[in-house]
C-alpha cells in the first residue's frame, strides 16, 4: 500500500519536472526567435 502511494507522488513528481523543463525550454525559445525578429528590424 505505502510503496504504491510512494511510486505514485514519485511519478508524479518526476512528471512535473518534466514538464518544467519543457515549458522553460519553450519560453527560451520564444524568447530566442523573438530577439531575432527584433534584430531583423
Amino acid at each position: 500500500m505505502l510503496a504504491t502511494i510512494l511510486r505514485t507522488v514519485g511519478s508524479a513528481a518526476f512528471g512535473l519536472a518534466d514538464n518544467a523543463e519543457q515549458i522553460s525550454r519553450r519560453m527560451r525559445t520564444t524568447a530566442d526567435r523573438m530577439a531575432t525578429t527584433s534584430r531583423q528590424r
